[in-house]
């Protein structure tokens, strides 16, 4: 007896991207390797149907400026050619992921696949810090590094999945999403950032007030929200490893931004390179000073830990505009249409990473940047189903 396996190339292809993007992000050589292969292969299967909607070209536009406006500053870099390059190199690729993940994205069930994947990159994440982090790591440092993430990179990661699932727990009830987003809040709130506990606070709040259908309803979604918060407070502060990674941070930023004895340098440093790349920005407004080469500018040879001031400080006033102006449009007009509570998913997941924007760098980050195209793909996707219904009723 025979039995017949079928693979779906392209699901394949925009699942091991997905993964790799997330869950093996110290492996660079071949993580590039696999997404450059991914994509292309996509690519050719969209292409051979030859029909590709202009809102997805749209992406393609607006990240294309950006790119090319990022190579130009190499013509004004005021420190670092190589810097500009380097990092340009990496945009074009965050470009090509992000459009594969676009084309790849044509109905609701192929949504539905990339938001599974999102799933899976996410467990695969969470095994390998299982693996890879040392026992007495846990509760005691952040354990971001040991997966070549950085302090904030992997939980972003699993903030950003565990809002999707909660949002999706909402609508369908399906408890195995409401323990999906409590297993990746936890390995989140253990990698030690104080963002993705805002971002959590912020992302729980909005889904829940604003599919509240009447007054009443949002008066008692207020004070669910209220509870959450407090319980989440009680436990970062009082579960011992929690409070070492994250409930310590949170006291010590308090004391920095209150001048107060005992603020943690991470903050004051932070403060610190904000100053300086607004006094660059100041004197570079137009054209800023080149990419990359703000870190030329303070005393730690650091980037700036905030998105919109890295971007001014390297690309001026120019930059900034071509870089948000899609972020921008996308959160005003999901906002516009928050009655589609799948626009409301859009509006929701892109506030909180033009949040996070303020304390992180995101441009760069291919994670974060997958993230922006699916986004964009639900908001094109829920206006298409829109149009289609005017249509129907206008033709009938």
């Amino acid at each position: 007896m025979k039995i017949k396996l079928t693979i779906n190339i392209k699901d394949l292809a925009a699942m091991l991207l997905i993964v790799v993007t997330f869950a093996f992000h110290d492996y660079s050589l071949i993580m590039a390797g696999i997404q450059v292969f991914c994509s292309i292969i996509i690519y050719i299967m969209q292409f051979k149907e030859r029909k590709i909607h202009i809102d997805k070209i749209k992406y393609l536009i607006w990240f294309g400026f950006f790119d090319f406006w990022a190579f130009l500053s190499l013509f004004w870099a005021t420190n670092s050619i190589n810097n500009v390059l380097i990092t340009v190199r990496s945009l074009i690729q965050e470009t090509m992921v992000g459009f594969s993940i676009i084309l790849y994205i044509r109905e609701k069930d192929d949504l539905g696949k990339v938001l599974k994947y999102i799933t899976i990159g996410s467990i695969i994440l969470i095994v390998r810090m299982l693996i890879q982090v040392p026992v007495n790591a846990w509760g005691t440092e952040r354990v971001g590094n040991y997966i070549g993430y950085g302090n904030n990179g992997a939980s972003l990661v699993l903030t950003y999945a565990a809002l999707i699932l909660f949002h999706y727990f909402q609508e369908t009830k399906k408890k195995k999403n409401l323990l999906l987003f409590i297993i990746f809040l936890a390995f989140s709130f253990l990698c030690g950032s104080k963002k993705a506990l805002l971002i959590t606070i912020i992302g729980v709040s909005l889904l829940m007030l604003l599919k509240s259908k009447n007054m009443l309803q949002s008066i008692k979604k207020l004070i669910e929200v209220m509870i959450i918060v407090a319980i989440l407070f009680y436990l970062v502060m009082n579960i011992e490893q929690l409070y070492n990674v994250l409930g310590n941070r949170i006291e010590k930023m308090f004391f920095a931004l209150t001048n107060q004895n005992g603020g943690d340098m991470s903050t004051m440093d932070r403060m610190d390179f904000a100053k300086s790349a607004y006094e660059v920005f100041k004197k570079h407004p137009i054209f800023g000073i080149g990419l990359d080469n703000y870190r030329y500018y303070n005393s730690m040879m650091y980037y700036a830990h905030n998105n919109y001031l890295e971007i001014t400080a390297d690309l001026g006033i120019i930059g900034l505009i071509l870089y948000y102006i899609m972020p921008f449009n996308l959160l005003i007009r999901s906002f516009v249409k928050k009655e589609n509570r799948n626009l409301l998913l859009v509006n929701v997941l892109m506030f909180a990473i033009l949040i996070a924007d303020v304390a992180a760098i995101s441009f760069e980050v291919d994670s974060t940047q997958l993230y922006i195209a699916v986004i964009y793909s639900i908001y094109i996707l829920n206006i298409k189903e829109e149009n289609m219904k005017i249509k129907e009723k206008i033709y009938k």
